[in-house]
């Protein structure tokens, strides 16, 4: 499939899976035909095994289609110093 014809998370996780040297990759919905309610139950099954034999797992869990795309822009972590009460004794759990 030309890469013209997939999804920008596609050709997206692609890229990164090329860069840190990966020469399979696993997409649920081009490695499972999600039309084919028969196989679809099949592979679903063995989501486990796929998924345990990962090296990497990359989800799109802000796409809302895959269009959008992997990655987005973020806030970065605001760094905060927790303060303690003046002669509070310091515990560790």
């Amino acid at each position: 499939m030309p890469p013209s014809k997939l999804t920008k998370s596609f050709r997206e996780v692609i890229t990164v899976a090329k860069r840190l040297g990966f020469r399979y990759i696993w997409i649920d919905p081009l490695c499972i035909v999600q039309v084919d309610h028969d196989n679809w139950e099949r592979e679903v099954s063995r989501m486990a095994a796929v998924y345990e034999n990962a090296r990497i797992v990359i989800a799109a869990t802000l796409a809302s289609t895959g269009d959008v795309g992997c990655f987005s822009m973020r806030y970065p972590f605001h760094k905060s110093v927790p303060s303690i009460p003046k002669g509070m004794p310091l515990t560790c759990m």
